[in-house]
């Protein structure tokens, strides 16, 4: 700030100190009498005023803003900055300084591995796919026999999903997919279900850090869990791949950042049990959505 506050005042026009007689060296800027706080330089010619004491007005108290400056004008104004400048800085303070500097490097040297690792952790949270709460639209197509009718329907939902990173496995990231779904069967019925996934998370796309180490930005995960019914009506849950107990489910997708603050993914979930139609299987519900990283 020292240097730029001098350099500021250098470019204005009127500062003179070797071409015409000076007046003894002023102590505040009020002393003199055209240079108002209203002007764009006010605060750079107060600086070196007040703070530098390297500047000097006219005999009549004018500093004369307004007026061109000769190169040597300009140059006896820094050599008089740089003399007052250097006054506060001898052998002594250098001395204390590189004492200073020893004495607590240990401690300057971890704050600054402490900090490091915060950036990288930043970067790697801004980087890389992370942790995210998405929301999806889901669609499957399910038979279901009953009340003496037989459906064949495609069915919609919803469904808020989350990823959480928990540990790394043969060099890839394990996570658990929490979730909550939703979707309606031909009855106008509600199927709902809870559900919770383990996936192992293979990276097919990576981001180099400012540290040199890359971190994944776009993930094929594969897994398994379990899912459970909220609802008890036999068609809408058995329409929604939902059942109305409990069973295990296995889940196939991709993921991948798309800034610093958003995820996509896409994923088909594959429910195990057999569904209200004898001999066939609950379908699997395909999940598109996208997700917000925290």
């Amino acid at each position: 700030m020292k240097l730029q506050n001098l350099f500021t005042a250098l470019i204005v026009g009127g500062v003179s100190v070797a071409s015409a007689p000076v007046m003894a060296q002023v102590t505040s800027v009020k002393q003199l009498t055209d240079v108002q706080p209203t002007q764009w330089s006010y605060q750079a010619i107060t600086n070196l005023v007040e703070r530098y004491g390297c500047v000097a007005g006219y005999p009549n108290g004018t500093f004369k803003p307004g007026q061109p400056a000769t190169r040597a004008e300009l140059a006896a104004l820094v050599n008089s900055c740089l003399d007052r400048i250097t006054e506060f800085y001898t052998a002594a303070d250098a001395q204390t300084a590189a004492a200073l500097k020893a004495e607590f490097s240990r401690e300057i040297a971890k704050t600054n591995t402490r900090v490091s690792a915060l950036e990288i952790r930043n970067e790697t949270k801004d980087k890389g796919v992370g942790t995210y709460l998405g929301a999806a639209v889901t669609l499957n197509r399910q038979g279901v026999n009953g009340g003496g009718k037989d459906y064949n329907d495609t069915v919609g939902g919803a469904t808020v999903v989350g990823r959480i990173p928990v540990t790394t496995l043969w060099g890839n990231e394990v996570s658990l997919r929490p979730y909550l779904a939703a979707a309606a069967g031909s009855n106008s019925n509600i199927g709902s279900s809870m559900g919770a996934l383990a996936t192992i998370d293979y990276s097919i796309g990576k981001t180099t850090l400012s540290n040199g180490t890359k971190v994944s930005n776009t993930n094929l995960y594969f897994g398994g869990g379990g899912q459970w019914a909220l609802t008890n009506n036999q068609q809408s849950n058995a329409q929604a791949s939902i059942g109305n107990g409990s069973q295990v489910v296995f889940v196939t997708g991709i993921e991948r950042r798309i800034s610093n603050k958003f995820v996509t993914f896409a994923d088909l979930v594959w429910p195990t049990e057999t569904s209200g139609v004898t001999g066939s299987a609950y379908s699997p519900v395909g999940r598109i959505g996208a997700g917000i990283k925290f």
